[in-house]
């Protein structure tokens, strides 16, 4: 028998989820209600937007509603309250979707790599920026008859609202039920944020099942600045469509599957723990509850969740997913760098067991752990300790037979000649270059670190060569080299050769279709550099504006086209051209503040 102490589904309102069974049918629904003793009753014309309509009575409550939708290929739709679970029993893992109605926010975060850091291929990232979306998800069942829901999206950055979207579930024309967005548009600086926006709603919607997004043709066709096909969506006629499958969440084992998930995506972190406290207790659940239990600042009971999971576990796969892991975070957050080494060893221990029996499984999670351990050595100081185990990350990933599949900063000793760069060790990081260049020759990126690192030692004739090496192999690689020879340029440049400076740059634009109009501006700074020191300053004017004119007010504010306004005004300024350096700084004065100003 069900539980007949649920709560009862509401018309219409905030204490719903709606799902999409991409698996069911509503003849199998109806059958395994009455299996479960509840009472079903069709509907003939209650809801006009739907087909084969039904509800579901449990002692004399409304359970569920219950409909088709689409033409070619029907989707179930349920709508219950949020807390009912009893539906679960129905529903098949991996094969629907749900969305809860009501008002929510969550945050969408953009993120840049850290520059030098790196984790066994994995790029470590550093928060750049943050969206806030507030989002309300409807229905019109008590206005209009309709069932299908809809979402009014806002988005804010600084408190700023900056873009607005309005996404229903269903594309009439291509008579499909999945997430479709209806309009889309930004204001002020929203045009920055549209991407990331973007790739926000879509991984939203991936983790709550969907499996595609489409866009009508009322945002436009062709599509304003072709920005949706560079987002990835294919065009049929006139609607584009998107695969979500990666964004899709792995289901958890099935006696945990919707509790475990709902825990995960939950925001409320004490509500989370709350919950995790009446599941049975088992390693899945412990290693959750110390995740988020680190997560809180609670790292003591962390580290006591952690070990009660080894305790009562000691066979446990949970070992590869993290307990040592987990327990070292929170050893670290306390200050107790040693006892987080212990657990960074027992980690090491294992992997390298594990390793050796399935070196492709396992070596992302023993490099890690190598990294890891190096990284609380370097902050404590144990700078040699910290460097050998980097030593020893290269020479495993030489002998790995997936070695070619990586590129420059995906190795490890990518990481190895920053580490060493870092602690003024130059010359041991040439010979870190040195080595890999022995046994791969044509990888361009290490021959960049040996540059970087000759430059530090102020060996700049030898680093001229190294950027020959490098132009040559992106030559036969056809990748667009327009940064290296600005790089040589500016080598060039300090060594005081400014004609060969220009020779270098006059090579580039021969040779190079560029593509990226950054790298282009570099190129033409360097130009203008040389020609300044060569008193050419007409030319060196003429190359500036090219910076500028390539870029527009919004994509100014910095890097080289910032720096070619204040180079044009100290031109002008020294060469007496006094009324064009008062229009200049006017100019320069609507693009930048006061305080950049001041040394101009």
């Amino acid at each position: 028998m069900v539980d007949n102490k649920k709560h009862e589904v509401e018309p219409s309102g905030e204490n719903i989820r709606t799902i999409f069974d991409y698996h069911g049918d509503i003849s199998s629904f109806i059958d395994w209600a009455e299996e479960k003793s509840m009472t079903v009753k069709k509907l003939e014309d209650e809801y006009q937007d739907v087909s084969d309509s039904v509800k579901v009575y449990s002692a004399g409550k409304v359970k569920f509603v219950a409909a088709e939708k689409g033409d070619f290929r029907d989707v179930l739709l349920i709508r219950t309250s949020k807390d009912d679970t009893t539906v679960d029993d129905y529903l098949e893992r991996g094969k629907f979707a749900q969305i809860n109605h009501g008002k929510e926010e969550f945050t969408i975060r953009a993120f840049d790599v850290v520059p030098g850091w790196y984790m066994g291929g994995q790029k470590k990232y550093s928060k750049r920026t943050k969206i806030i979306a507030k989002c309300e998800i409807f229905d019109m069942a008590d206005y209009e008859e309709q069932l299908m829901p809809d979402t009014n999206y806002k988005f804010y950055h600084d408190k700023k609202q900056v873009a607005t979207m309005f996404l229903g579930y269903w594309n009439e024309e291509m008579t499909d039920v999945n997430p479709t967005i209806h309009s889309f548009d930004v204001e002020g600086e929203g045009e920055e944020y549209k991407k990331m926006i973007i790739r926000g709603v879509e991984e939203r919607l991936g983790k709550q099942g969907f499996k595609k997004i489409w866009i009508t043709n009322y945002i436009g066709y062709p599509p304003p600045s072709d920005f949706w096909r560079k987002m990835g969506y294919k065009f049929d006629i006139d609607e584009g469509c998107k695969s979500l499958k990666k964004y899709q969440l792995k289901p958890l084992p099935k006696w945990t599957d919707k509790l475990c998930a709902e825990i995960v995506e939950m925001e409320d972190q004490e509500k989370q723990i709350e919950l995790l406290e009446r599941l049975p207790e088992n390693d899945q659940t412990r290693l959750l509850k110390a995740s988020i239990l680190n997560e809180l600042g609670d790292h003591e009971e962390a580290i006591e969740c952690c070990d009660r999971t080894v305790e009562q576990f000691p066979y446990s796969t949970r070992f590869d997913e993290g307990v040592q892991s987990v327990k070292a975070e929170a050893l670290e957050k306390l200050g107790r760098h040693e006892e987080a080494i212990k657990c960074w060893d027992k980690n090491i221990k294992h992997f390298e067991k594990v390793f050796k029996n399935d070196s492709k499984r396992f070596w992302g999670k023993f490099a890690n752990s190598l990294y890891d351990k190096a990284r609380v050595l370097e902050e404590i100081g144990r700078y040699d300790e910290s460097i050998k185990l980097y030593e020893k990350l290269v020479e495993i990933e030489k002998a790995d037979k997936n070695y070619s599949d990586q590129y420059g900063s995906e190795h490890w000793w990518w990481s190895y000649v920053n580490k060493l760069n870092g602690l003024g060790r130059h010359e041991e990081a040439l010979k870190v270059c040195d080595d890999v260049i022995g046994y791969d020759p044509t990888e361009s990126a290490i021959w960049e670190q040996k540059v970087d690192t000759l430059k530090k030692l102020g060996r700049y004739e030898e680093a001229l060569k190294c950027w020959d090496k490098v132009i040559e192999i992106e030559v036969k690689n056809e990748n667009d080299y327009t940064y290296y020879y600005a790089s040589k340029a500016k080598i060039l440049n300090l060594l005081g050769r400014h004609e060969e400076a220009l020779k270098c740059v006059d090579e580039a634009n021969t040779s190079v279709g560029h593509d990226d109009p950054v790298e282009e501006a570099e190129l033409f700074f360097q130009k203008s550099e040389a020609l300044d020191r060569l008193a050419r300053y007409e030319e060196a004017i003429e190359c500036l504006d090219e910076i500028i004119k390539s870029f527009n007010d919004t994509e100014i504010v910095d890097g080289r086209p910032k720096d070619a306004w204040k180079r044009k005004a100290r031109l002008l300024r020294d060469s007496g051209r006094h009324e064009e350096y008062k229009k200049c700084r006017e100019e320069m004065k609507k693009l930048f503040s006061t305080a950049e100003q001041k040394y101009y």
